[in-house]
C-alpha cells in the first residue's frame, strides 16, 4: 500500500454480514470514499456489497469488494475472495500437533504459512479512471493476510470457514 502511495483505513467490526454493512456504510459515507473494500471475512464482504447497493454504488464499477474465507456462497455472489482451504489447514495443524507430541518436528505454531489462494470474480476491477490512487482504499484485514499469496490445495467440500479473528485497529 505504501509503495502505491495509499494509506489504508481500518474499521473495527464483528465478523458478520450486518457488521460489515455498518462499517461499509460509515466508510462509504465519508468525504473521501474508498475505491475498494478488503473485508476480513466473506460475511463482512457480503455486508459491504449490501451497503454499496443501499448507497447506490455499482460493484465493481464504483467500488471493488473482496473478502477472505472462500465461503460457500462466494461464487454465488461473484465475490473475489482469498480461499483459505480450512480442511487442508486443519490437516496441517493436526500433523504439527502429532509431530510435537511425538517430539518429531518443529514446535506447534512455528511452521511455514498455510495454503491459500486468491480467487478473482466479479466484485473487483481497477478504478474506471485507471488511477489506483484516486481515493484511499479501505482495508479491514488481519496481519496474517499481508503475506504474499500462495496457491494451496484444491477446494474441499466444506461448510462456512468463518471464525472469530481479531479485527485490525480502527482509525
Amino acid at each position: 500500500m505504501a509503495d502505491a502511495g495509499a494509506t489504508p483505513r481500518f474499521v473495527p467490526s464483528d465478523f458478520t454480514v450486518e457488521g460489515g454493512r455498518r462499517a461499509a456504510v460509515a466508510l462509504l459515507s465519508a468525504p473521501t470514499r474508498p475505491t475498494a473494500i478488503f473485508a476480513a471475512s466473506d460475511e463482512m464482504a457480503y455486508g459491504a456489497l449490501t451497503a454499496a447497493r443501499e448507497i447506490g454504488l455499482r460493484v465493481p464499477e464504483d467500488l471493488s469488494v473482496m473478502g477472505v474465507d472462500g465461503h460457500d456462497f462466494a461464487e454465488l455472489f461473484g465475490l473475489t475472495t482469498i480461499d483459505q482451504f480450512p480442511h487442508a489447514q486443519g490437516e496441517r495443524a493436526g500433523e504439527a500437533i502429532l509431530a510435537a507430541v511425538a517430539g518429531d518436528g518443529e514446535p506447534v505454531g512455528t511452521s511455514s504459512s498455510l495454503p491459500f489462494a486468491l480467487v478473482t470474480r466479479r466484485t473487483t476491477a481497477p478504478p474506471r479512471d485507471g488511477r489506483a490512487e484516486r481515493t484511499e482504499p479501505l482495508l479491514s484485514v488481519t496481519k496474517s493476510l499481508v503475506e504474499p499469496f500462495r496457491s494451496g490445495a484444491g477446494r474441499q467440500n466444506r461448510r462456512s470457514s468463518a471464525r472469530p479473528l481479531t479485527a485490525a485497529p480502527g482509525s
